[in-house]
């Protein structure tokens, strides 16, 4: 479909991007910036496991609608990460000060922070599993107890390293995973770019108009592909560290940029999705790229690793700054990191991670929903808020959809599970040793 040679051309120019971008992080101030640092824990809890299945799975659901469904994505991603933002600036000083409805918002916000923090120790195992079980896999390791070995060792270093680190130090292993993965998107970006005016040029490429259907559980994988872009609310949960415009700042920008790179990266991609009988498949969307130039599915490996390591992390500090806002201060941030890991890591070897996948995804749709909630009761209490009235209509339309989302949407990781299931099955039914298979 793609000569050999521009095939080849194609991977070089890639890699000098990469390579760019990687010496423009470091060279540059921009590494060194306080807001950089901020964007790096929710930009790293965004751009996650979602990144590489989102595509396929709009490829199969939604086919010549691919671009718009994206759009919409991200734009319902913008209104919720709006709600993050306006209890940011307005919800935190009631947790110091109070109001006449203080009692009642607390209590939302505490049943909302124990749904968010349950969920979050799932996602960390859920990543790190997938991590280990890719690096294993490469290395021709199957075995089910060596991938929660590797999982355990990764938890453990994360605890013990934000345990003597701090936020500061697991904000440094963030940054080393986004601009790693960030720079190989970059070169990513391009190549798809080309790949794809090549292919208009020379009259090729995918017709996903005959893939596509359109029906309910289509509807229904969408709405659960709002948890693929969530990871902004790690931001709120930075703690005193940060101003709390700071903090909705920097989370604005960094689903800015998360909405950039799915919005270019999905219709790129599509002109190279020949087959998308399984969406779900862990190589589906390496094996798509990999047509675009020399060594990019490689490369891309590599992002998926770093995707998986840099969102533990900021999932990790997320937890661990509602521990310590929670307790008000009495557990520390730091303790709060080894809580996390240790709950993960007995988790990870009492239940299957992915058997509780679909809860944890269902419980963050729900946590979006209590914060919709309590900021539009904040809104209706603020007569000088900017662009009330939009919020007024806004805040409400989204509680009511992110309940929805919780009661009926199926994760992203939907078709991956019911795969898993049936994997597992006929493992047993062959006697054959079953291990994980990852899905980035």
């Amino acid at each position: 479909m793609i000569a050999e040679s521009f095939h080849f051309f194609n991977g070089v120019v890639s890699l000098i991007l990469m390579a760019g971008v990687m010496l423009m992080f470091y060279l540059s101030g921009l590494n060194r910036s306080r807001m950089w640092t901020i964007i790096v824990t929710p930009l790293a809890s965004i751009i996650g496991s979602g990144f590489l299945v989102v595509a396929p799975l709009l490829y199969q659901n939604f086919g010549p609608f691919h671009l718009l469904a994206i759009v919409v994505l991200n734009a319902v991603a913008l209104a919720v990460g709006w709600v993050m933002r306006t209890n940011i600036k307005h919800f935190e000083p009631i947790l110091v000060n109070g109001n006449k409805n203080g009692p009642t918002l607390i209590l939302l916000e505490r049943v909302a922070k124990l749904i968010l923090g349950l969920s979050f120790i799932v996602s960390v195992a859920f990543y790190l599993t997938l991590l280990s079980s890719f690096s294993l896999e490469a290395l021709g390791v199957r075995s089910p107890a060596a991938i929660r070995i590797m999982t355990t060792v990764l938890l453990l270093f994360i605890g013990t390293y934000g345990y003597t680190r701090g936020l500061h130090g697991m904000e440094a292993l963030e940054k080393i995973a986004v601009n790693v993965k960030l720079s190989i998107i970059a070169g990513l970006l391009l190549a798809l770019g080309l790949s794809a005016v090549y292919l208009m040029a020379n009259g090729g490429g995918a017709n996903l108009t005959m893939n596509h259907r359109l029906d309910l559980q289509s509807l229904q994988v969408f709405g659960g592909m709002l948890l693929v872009v969530q990871g902004f609310e790690t931001a709120r949960y930075l703690g005193r560290d940060y101003s709390p415009e700071e903090r909705a700042k920097g989370q604005f920008i960094a689903q800015l940029i998360a909405a950039g790179v799915y919005v270019l990266f999905v219709p790129l991609a599509a002109p190279l999705a020949l087959d998308l009988s399984r969406a779900a498949d862990e190589t589906a969307i390496i094996s798509i790229v990999g047509r675009a130039a020399v060594g990019l599915a490689t490369t891309l490996s590599f992002a998926a690793i770093f995707s998986q390591f840099g969102a533990a992390v900021a999932d990790t500090v997320g937890t661990g700054g509602i521990i310590e806002e929670e307790t008000r201060g009495w557990i520390r941030r730091r303790v709060g990191y080894l809580i996390v890991t240790s709950l993960a890591v007995l988790l990870l070897w009492t239940r299957d991670v992915f058997s509780v996948l679909t809860i944890a995804s269902r419980a963050f749709a729900l946590f979006y929903c209590l914060q919709s909630i309590i900021a539009f009761v904040l809104v209706i209490e603020s007569p000088g808020m900017r662009y009330r009235r939009i919020r007024l209509i806004l805040f409400p339309i989204m509680a009511a959809l992110l309940l929805l989302i919780a009661l009926f949407a199926f994760p992203a990781h939907y078709e991956f599970i019911q795969g898993w299931s049936d994997f597992v099955e006929r493992g047993r039914a062959t006697g054959r040793t079953v291990t994980a298979v990852t899905i980035f």
